[in-house]
């Protein structure tokens, strides 16, 4: 019985042992953080409110969405530190990642990066002049975070962020998703269809009742397609398919192609 009892106890040392031995190898890669130690790092929030993430690490932007006739474009691009406040302005250290970015950087102008005194967020200013190449071009600057004495590095998965900008209107991403309601992606079509449903066109709010009205629009689409669900959704489908059975509408205005319908 005593024999059984050391062997046991033996294995279960063994055992806890390789269990500590696998954790601080699955750890090797966390960031240990020192109380006495400020951190920074890009806090650009998050618009999914199912993901888990509370940043992301990209932001993306259009002239072809913003005011007709705009000449450039400042991105805010959001800084966040944990520690303590301080009574004097702080430096942000970061770099151009020139590998990772594709751009023409004698349209951008980027601020200096700073924590003002008192504060724990702040801000980095990305300028971009509206050049003709970002009619047919999508351009991306990558910036990293880097550690000076003032601020280490925090949430390592959010030490870079990526901006990507052009002239072009691109293809949101809820588009896969109603793809059978507005057929292969178009720009003419998602043109007038920002224009039909725009916020406060639909009256309803959140099919969950979590969020008020109005809530649905053309870049907050409904999750999924279901007239029953988003009948309100489904009338404006309707307009945009009237218009364009009533308006001549040619991919990239050649009337040598096919004229645009909806499925």
């Amino acid at each position: 019985m005593k024999k059984y009892y050391l062997c046991h106890k033996i294995t279960i040392c063994i055992l806890f042992s390789l269990f500590l031995f696998g954790s601080c190898k699955e750890n090797d890669n966390l960031l240990d953080y020192d109380a006495r130690t400020n951190y920074v790092y890009f806090a650009q929030p998050n618009a999914d409110g199912n993901s888990k993430e509370k940043w992301i690490d990209s932001i993306s932007y259009s002239f072809a969405l913003d005011t007709i006739g705009l000449k450039q474009k400042t991105i805010a691009i959001p800084l966040h530190i944990s520690g303590l406040a301080a009574a004097q302005n702080r430096p942000v250290s970061y770099t151009v990642n020139y590998d990772k970015s594709k751009a023409n950087f004698e349209i951008l102008t980027l601020s200096d990066a700073v924590i003002r005194a008192g504060r724990f967020t702040d801000t980095l200013y990305l300028t971009i002049r509206k050049a003709p190449e970002l009619d047919n071009r999508i351009m991306s600057v990558v910036l990293d975070l880097k550690d000076n004495t003032a601020f280490k590095v925090g949430n390592q998965s959010n030490r870079s962020i990526k901006i990507n900008f052009t002239n072009q209107l691109l293809e949101p991403k809820w588009w896969k998703t109603w793809v059978k309601v507005f057929g292969p992606y178009k720009p003419e079509v998602y043109k007038l269809w920002i224009q039909f449903y725009y916020l406060g066109a639909d009256p309803s709010p959140d099919l969950y009742g979590e969020f008020p009205a109005p809530y649905y629009y053309w870049n907050n689409m409904p999750s999924f397609a279901s007239p029953s669900s988003y009948p309100v959704t489904y009338m404006y489908i309707d307009v945009l398919r009237k218009y364009l059975q009533e308006h001549e509408v040619y991919p990239g205005g050649d009337t040598t192609q096919p004229r645009i319908y909806l499925p």
